[in-house]
């Protein structure tokens, strides 16, 4: 993620923050009512990174609680309801900041879900003018969508005109975890004399609630806990070629926990959490080499998770192509959305 996007999410959560508390003093959220990161983000036009941080935010102040169905109530209520979230009230500077963004912004996280939705599915040709007309948006929109997602590895272009979606392969996951597991530890060691305490702290409280109330956690709070050890835990390390590099190898398959939101089912065993406490335990103790070995030995038995999943996929699934995706090589019979 660049930091105009990361300072962007920073912003948005904070707007998100004070809108919803502003409607839950107000009156306009009574106790009860349900809350998640899709209707949300369905109402707002916002991505769900900086809404589920609102929402961490809302619980931390005991405005919300979380419920039993992945999702939040607003606290206050004597039984247990789940009143159907209302229209909410914006002021005219919540508006300016949640409509006034750029229009690329406002359909990322469904085209996103549409072109991950696919990635093990087979290889697709990305017709610009076909997604422009299905969001209703001009072909400069969808043409600065696309860098974004070329940027982060999600598509290549070929030529000037042709842009392929990148089949997510078990060759290709094995190569990317490859080059994670070379520069990952090295970028989490050289970055460990720069963090901050308070942060780790944070990250480690996260991960024992997350362990004490799975599998009632989100995909979002997976997507999370991901970025915090792999992205946010590295950010400090001086050597930035080594960052950059590792961030394209890394982008890819983070982004591929929406797999389990749009096919699988949350797995019965916590995934990885434990994993990441014990690392961030470790740099909390001051042992960052002892660390770096956890991380290698994580991602070593991740990219035989990732395996598995995309052999499920596979086998059991079939993928919802939207119109603008054309299949142009081998793979799973799919359907149109």
């Amino acid at each position: 993620m660049d930091d105009s996007r990361r300072s962007d999410e920073m912003a948005l959560h904070s707007t998100v923050y004070d809108i919803v508390r502003g409607n839950i003093e107000s009156g306009r959220l009574r106790p009860g009512t349900f809350l998640n990161e899709y209707r949300l983000s369905r109402q707002l036009s916002v991505s769900r990174a900086p809404i589920a941080r609102a929402l961490q935010r809302l619980e931390a102040d005991g405005l919300i609680s979380r419920n039993q169905v992945r999702g939040y109530l607003v606290s206050g209520a004597t039984q247990s309801t789940a009143r159907e979230m209302p229209l909410l009230d914006l002021s005219e500077v919540a508006l300016q900041i949640v409509r006034g963004r750029p229009e690329w912004e406002k359909i990322w996280d469904q085209v996103e879900s549409d072109l991950i939705g696919c990635m093990p599915f087979g290889r697709y040709k990305v017709i610009e003018l076909a997604m422009a007309e299905h969001y209703k948006v001009s072909r400069t929109v969808t043409r600065d969508l696309l860098a974004r997602f070329e940027a982060r590895g999600l598509v290549q272009r070929i030529g000037r005109s042709q842009c392929y979606l990148r089949q997510l392969t078990p060759e290709l996951m094995t190569n990317l975890y490859e080059v994670r597991t070379l520069l990952e530890p090295t970028a989490l060691l050289r970055a460990a004399p720069h963090h901050q305490k308070d942060q780790l702290e944070r990250m480690r409280q996260d991960l024992v609630d997350a362990q004490r109330r799975y599998p009632d956690v989100s995909v979002a709070d997976l997507s999370r806990y991901e970025n915090d050890l792999h992205i946010v835990s590295t950010e400090a390390c001086p050597n930035r070629e080594l960052l950059n590099f590792l961030r394209q190898s890394q982008m890819m398959v983070l982004a591929t926990n929406r797999l389990i939101q749009l096919y699988l089912r949350m797995p019965q065993a916590e995934p990885f959490l434990a994993e990441h406490r014990l690392v961030i335990d470790l740099l909390l103790t001051g042992s960052p080499e002892t660390a770096a070995i956890a991380l290698e030995a994580h991602l070593r038995t991740a990219v035989r998770k990732q395996h598995a999943r995309l052999a499920d996929l596979k086998a059991h699934h079939q993928p919802m192509v939207p119109p603008y995706l054309l299949e142009v090589g081998e793979g799973s019979s799919a359907r149109r959305a």
